[in-house]
This record gives structure tokens, C-alpha cells and sequence, in this order.
């Protein structure tokens, strides 16, 4: 070529198979580059699906679990506390669940305790548990629709009035004066002197867990025994917007300690919530005179009262309700009828009922005497894990409390039931 040397020729070939080989170089590598990426992503999606279909396993396994659990009446003894059970193909992959008492790791001892229920589910090298809280669901216990109820011996003696729901013991009742209604009780005394049904011979009642106790001091504000004037709720309102001795609490809730012999008195007073009251070796718990005393919801209990010990509960009333006089019980904040009703500051403004107590009482403690006189009205039921003694009183039993139990009081032979706020993401063990 004219201009051009050979050696020049040369080099410049040689610089021409470098440029492609460099530039096909950089395109190997860039394709090699986006293999691998897809791969990667490829497998990333793929590890991710699995995850995800773990998760979704996880989720059956529960639901199966359940609905196993609700068609076994003996799946507390069929089943072990916190042992996972066999692992069934379910799909490309597999399911497992196991249950777990929380309260005292224990499945059979206590069926109205609820139990956690652990699902796991697995596909290839993915796993992933979940759970859930179930507690029984249905139908409250048979003693909710009675008018009074004592694990104990129970004893009535004249002007007793019991309607819509019997007198019921699970040990024996010894009628001793005139009684306006029926009687329940394995053992029954006296029953010449009741007007109604008179069932010897009747079959013990279930009786709620001690536990409920628990429940809802878990959820209760404490109020310390000193801050009431003369050891007493008197003259006043307590509900989930007004509680003069403390903070308020939002459920109504408020738990009371009385100290070993002490007496504590509610008295002229208007309650809107749930009362805790534990009481030390000899103490007293006394309701008197005018009361009008609700739970702020209807499927919460009135009150709870729990002795270790010996202790005294007494329930007693006036035939006249409560009146307001020199005092307003319907102030701002506690509307009458609770929770709609009217709020105001006017006394002698409002008529309230005749009856002392609305809901369930509940006495824990086999070692208390509860007693029940002196006009006292309720419509619920009162329940004692003790002996409880009855005269001149009006017992009204209440059928919504089986339709609608409060938490903790419903028949554990009943479905187990999720409680739809309690799922979890459990860390596989």
C-alpha cells in the first residue's frame, strides 16, 4: 500500500484483534454477569416463595389443629403439652401443629384454661410456626343461670325469692323458712318449704376457674386501701371515667387489697365496673344499705372476691333503691342508664332500680362465708366456691349471662375459640 509500511500493517492488525477480542471479552463477561444475576434473583425468588409457602403451611396447620380440637371432646388427654406432633404432607410440603398450655403448662387438669396452639409448616429447606390463643367459646356455664350458686353447703331461711334460675349447691341445701322459687342440689333438706321445682339428687355444677381472677387483674387498676375515707366506697361514683380515690381505669376495673381483719364496706354508692376485692385472713367485705352496682360491659363479671383463707362476705341491702338526696350519681362522664343515658348535675333528678347488683358476683376461696340478707336484690347470679347462708333477699337469675358469659365463665365442653388478636410469628426452635 502506498504511504504504508509493512511493519505498520502489522501493528495495526494486531491492535485490531485486540480491540475485538477485548470488546467480545467485555461482552462474555457482561453476559456471564447477567446469568449469574438471573440465577441469583432466580434463586432469591425461589427461596422466597418457599418462605412464603411455609408461612402459608403454618397457617393450615393451626386451622387443622383446631378443627381437630373441636370435633375430639378428648383432645386434652389425647394430646401432650408442647410435643409437636406427626408431620403430614400437606401439598409440595408438610404441617405440624402441637398445643400449649400457658397458665401452668398442663392440658388435662383444667379445661377452662385456654391453650396456645403452634402451627409449623416446612417445604424443602423452608420453615416457618405461627400461633394463636384459643379459649372455649360458646355458651356460658350452667351455674350462670341460676340465681345463686355455692360449691359449698347452702342454707336459706325465710323471705328468700329466687326466680328465673334456681338456688343450686353442689354439695346440699337446708331449707329452713319459706322459699318463693326452686332448688337444685345433690343433697336437698327441708324442701317441703320451697314453693317450686325441688330436684334431689341433681348433679354438681362446674365451677369457673380460680383464674379468672388473673384475667382480669391483669387488666385492673390497683387502688390502695388507705385512700378510702373510713375503709369505705360511700356516697359516691366509681365507673371507667371517675374513680375519686385514683386513677381511673378505662374498662372499670379496680382492684382493692384489704388487709388481714380489716372491714371494707360499699355503701350509698354507684359503681359502673368490675371491683377486685382480695382479702387477707379475717377480713370483711360488706355491701349495705342503697347500692346500684353494673359492670361498664355487659360480658364483664360485677365483682370478684378472693380469701386464701377464712373471710366473710356479706351481701345485704334495703327494700328502698338507691336515691340521690343530698348527692348526684349520674354526674358528667357516668351516664344513667349506662353507657346512653342521661349526665347531669342535679340531684333527686333520676329514679334508679330496686336492685343492688346487676351481673355476676363471684367468691373464690372455699374457706369464705358469704351471707345474704337484709332485703338485698340482685338480677345475675351470685357464685361461692364456699357455703353461703340466705334470708330475706330477692334473687333474680339472668338468661343473657349463658347466651353472652363474661370472659372466663364459659363451658369449656364448648368449641375452642381463636382469640383474633393473639397470632403470632414464632422463631423456629
Amino acid at each position: 500500500m502506498p504511504g504504508c509500511r509493512p511493519g505498520n500493517l502489522k501493528r495495526r492488525g494486531a491492535v485490531l484483534y485486540l480491540t475485538i477480542f477485548g470488546l467480545s471479552s467485555i461482552v462474555a463477561v457482561a453476559a456471564l454477569y447477567a446469568i449469574a444475576d438471573t440465577v441469583s434473583r432466580t434463586r432469591r425468588n425461589s427461596e422466597s416463595g418457599s418462605i412464603a409457602d411455609a408461612g402459608a403451611l403454618a397457617y393450615s396447620a393451626v386451622e387443622r389443629a383446631i378443627a381437630i380440637i373441636n370435633t375430639n371432646p378428648a383432645w386434652r388427654t389425647t394430646y401432650l403439652n408442647n410435643v409437636e406432633g406427626p408431620q403430614l404432607t400437606l401439598g409440595s410440603g408438610t404441617i405440624s401443629w402441637k398445643v400449649v398450655d400457658p397458665s401452668d403448662n398442663n392440658l388435662s387438669n383444667d379445661p377452662r384454661q385456654p391453650v396456645r396452639i403452634y402451627g409449623i409448616g416446612r417445604i424443602g429447606p423452608s420453615s416457618r410456626m405461627v400461633s394463636v390463643l384459643c379459649t372455649p367459646g360458646g355458651a356460658g356455664l350452667a351455674v350462670l343461670g341460676t340465681s345463686a350458686h355455692s360449691a359449698g353447703p347452702m342454707m336459706t331461711a325465710s323471705n328468700v325469692t329466687a326466680f328465673g334460675g334456681p338456688l343450686s349447691s353442689n354439695l346440699s341445701i337446708t331449707l329452713t323458712g319459706a322459699l318463693s322459687g326452686d332448688v337444685q342440689a345433690p343433697v336437698i333438706l327441708g324442701g317441703s318449704n320451697a314453693s317450686g321445682q325441688v330436684q334431689s339428687g341433681a348433679a354438681p355444677k362446674m365451677m369457673p376457674s380460680d383464674s379468672v381472677w388473673d384475667t382480669y387483674a391483669a387488666r385492673a387498676t390497683a387502688v390502695s386501701f388507705s385512700s378510702f375515707p373510713l375503709e369505705k366506697i360511700k356516697k359516691t361514683v366509681l365507673s371507667p371515667t371517675r374513680n375519686e380515690y385514683g386513677a381511673v381505669n378505662p374498662d372499670g376495673i379496680y382492684l382493692i387489697d384489704v388487709p388481714a381483719t380489716k372491714t371494707f364496706e360499699v355503701t350509698e354508692a354507684r359503681i359502673v365496673g368490675t371491683l377486685l376485692i382480695n382479702l387477707g385472713v379475717g377480713a370483711t367485705f360488706m355491701m349495705a344499705n342503697m347500692n346500684l352496682h353494673q359492670p361498664a360491659y355487659p360480658n364483664y363479671p360485677s365483682l370478684i372476691i378472693r380469701a386464701a383463707g377464712m373471710a366473710t362476705v356479706k351481701l345485704e341491702g334495703l327494700s328502698s333503691p338507691l336515691n340521690e338526696g343530698s348527692d348526684n350519681y349520674n354526674p358528667p362522664g357516668t351516664p344513667y342508664p349506662w353507657p346512653n343515658g342521661v349526665s347531669d348535675n342535679v340531684k333527686n333528678a333520676i329514679v334508679y332500680p330496686g336492685e343492688q347488683m346487676h351481673g355476676v358476683v363471684h367468691i373464690i376461696g372455699p374457706l369464705v362465708s358469704t351471707q345474704i340478707s337484709n332485703e338485698f336484690r340482685s338480677v345475675g347470679t351470685i357464685i361461692a366456691n364456699g357455703g353461703m347462708s340466705i334470708t330475706t333477699a330477692v334473687l333474680k337469675a339472668n338468661p343473657n349471662l349463658i347466651s353472652n358469659p363474661p370472659d372466663g365463665y364459659i363451658d369449656p365442653s364448648t368449641q375452642m375459640i381463636p382469640v383474633r388478636s393473639s397470632w403470632r410469628l414464632e422463631a423456629m426452635p
